[in-house]
């Protein structure tokens, strides 16, 4: 969503051009399987994306593609963005006893040990995106979604096939 021409109104225009492909202009019905991950940023395991971080770095370096920067300091900085902890050191401005009623997935406070990443933060936007490309690679080359779209931790596949799309829910 922080991404140029990226936003609600692609997502929305690349979901009505999906439906379109598989009804075949509104002439056949067709399903939409639409998902999310709950609690998505409270949970996202920072080691994991790390290492995913790290690789997609490496990879990049291999082929040329990160130019003049210097990888080392490049995995650095991923590396204390990635694992500083968010609820750490954190200033917190009101009654901590309000929070009480807010559902664990929805605070940092009641994340997994080692799990978490501030949702403002613009880094963490991107982050996320590293993170579910994992998501995006499965959907699309093992599981052959071909009319698959994301935004941020929602997701969909539409397809004219409901028992297939079923079978896509773990």
């Amino acid at each position: 969503s922080c991404i140029k021409r990226r936003g609600t109104h692609f997502g929305i225009n690349r979901l009505e051009r999906h439906i379109r492909q598989e009804s075949q202009n509104w002439t056949q019905t067709c399903y939409v399987l639409k998902m999310d991950i709950r609690g998505y940023f409270m949970n996202i395991d920072r080691r994991r994306l790390l290492d995913i971080t790290l690789r997609q770095l490496r990879r990049m370096a291999g082929r040329g593609g990160v130019g003049q920067l210097d990888l080392g300091f490049v995995e650095w900085l991923s590396r204390e963005i990635i694992l500083l902890d968010p609820t750490a050191d954190c200033q917190i401005h009101g009654e901590i006893a309000e929070w009480a009623t807010l559902p664990a997935d929805k605070s940092l406070f009641g994340s997994p040990e080692g799990c978490g990443l501030p949702i403002g933060n613009l880094t963490s936007q991107l982050f996320s995106n590293v993170y579910l490309n994992e998501l995006d690679q499965y959907m699309k080359r093992t599981l052959h979604c071909q009319r698959y779209g994301r935004y941020v931790d929602d997701f969909y596949v539409v397809s004219v096939n409901r028992q297939w799309l079923h079978g896509l829910i773990p």
